[in-house]
Order: C-alpha cells, then structure tokens, then sequence
C-alpha cells in the first residue's frame, strides 16, 4: 500500500501537507498547481507554510522528500497522471458575493477527465455545496466515456483541518469518506488508511458528507462570530475575557 503512486492537484495549505503525509508515509507523490513560481519554489524546498510535525518544520520535510525523490511539484497533469492511479483534488473554491466559485475544482477536474484511465481512482477533498460532485464534476469526467464505479472511482472525502495542525490532523482526525458506490468508497478508504490511524467513517451518500462539511464550516463560523460578540461585551464590562 505505501508505495502507491499519487498525484495530488492544488498544492495550497490543504494539498501540500497533504502530499507531504502520503511521501511521509512512502508514496511517490506528484503534485500539480497551475502556479508556476509556486511550483519552482516547491521544488527548490521553498514554502512559506507554517506547518510542522514531530519538531520538523513543513519546510525541512518538503526538503527531505524531495531528496528522497518521493514529493515534486509540476504544471504538467498529463505526465503525473501517466503513472499514477490514484488522484486527489485538493483544489481551493472561493466564495464570491455569497457564492461558491467552481472555476478551478472544474478546470482541475476537466485535465483529469483529458487522461483518465480505467482503473484510476479520483478523490474529492475540496469543500463544496451539496451535489455537486455527482452533478457538476463526475459529469465531466464521464464525458470521457467512461462511467463512475464501473471504469473508473469517484469518492468524496472532505479535509477537516486547521491551518497549523495539518499534520497533526490528517493523521489523528476521523475523516468521511464517501463514494459514487461501494467499491469507490472502500478504494478511498485504502488509500485514506495509508496517512491517517484515525476512523474513516463511512457515510452513505456523497451528499452527506458533501453537507457534513458544510455544516461544520457554519457551526466553526457561529462560534467564532458568538465568541466576538462576547468579548465585546466583556471589554464594555472590563471584564477579561481570556478569565472568562
């Protein structure tokens, strides 16, 4: 299992660590950004990231695996996915005006599409509304010909981490995993296994863990927004609430 072959798209704070834990962990990891002075600086060991694991800064680990030949950074997809299997989307989507922008998580699925193959597993980390996985991109790489759960797998997984602590929570943080069918899920699930000793929880739909995702943005957003609100009024009453 660890020295499967992996390409990673979007190499920002949720695809860099990520790619980092799978070469950690003995894959050979490709990762592809549209960014070319972020893709020469990765491979130059050149990260502003401020993430650490045992000690070790997210800096000296690029470093290390990339002398290890086991992480590098390209803007060319066709060539990391001739040889690899096993593909995760980590690929930021903005929200406009209250509006989710898919522009990138379709541009990157749409280069997928051009070179899937039989076999070949897609993983959806990105954070997006209901739906749209089976909607919006398991559309287009079908467009291909190819179909879902029977040519090729299509999961969702969605990332749960706090910038800082990536590491840390992929490794250590129960994560959900859903698929287009049931041997999509359990393909996700093998490979999630490799990185993480926390539980894969399983969930039935792609659209519940597509909303479970979306729910725990909101209720992170609540908190925080309550939190200021409080503190407000605790500085209004010169109470200090760091005490509280």
């Amino acid at each position: 299992m660890k020295n499967k072959i992996v390409t990673v798209f979007g190499l920002g704070f949720i695809g860099l660590p990520l790619s980092l834990s799978f070469a950690l962990r003995g894959c050979q990891v490709t990762g592809v950004d549209v960014n070319e002075k972020l893709v020469n600086d990765l491979n130059q060991g050149i990260t502003f990231h401020l993430e650490k694991k045992d000690g070790y800064t997210i800096q000296q680990i690029l470093k290390e695996q990339i002398a290890h030949g086991r992480f590098k950074a390209t803007m060319d997809a066709a060539s990391a996915l001739a040889s690899s299997s096993e593909i995760i989307v980590a690929v930021g989507v903005p929200v406009i005006n209250g509006i989710p922008d898919l522009s990138y998580i379709k541009s990157a699925v749409k280069t997928i599409s051009a070179h899937l193959r039989n076999g070949q597993l897609v993983i959806i980390r990105s954070t997006v509304t209901p739906g749209t996985t089976r909607h919006v991109l398991q559309p287009i790489l079908e467009s291909t010909g190819l179909q879902a759960e029977k040519d090729f797998y299509l999961a969702y997984a969605p990332e749960r981490i706090a910038e800082g602590r990536a590491f840390e929570e992929f490794e250590n943080m129960p994560t959900i995993i859903a698929g287009v069918g049931p041997k999509s899920r359990q393909r996700a699930k093998e490979l999630l296994s490799i990185v993480t000793r926390a539980d894969l929880i399983e969930a039935s739909s792609i659209e519940v863990a597509e909303i479970s995702k979306v729910f725990e943005n909101i209720s992170r957003d609540v908190d925080i927004a309550m939190v200021n609100e409080f503190s407000t009024i605790t500085k209004a009453l010169g109470i200090d609430i760091f005490e509280v």
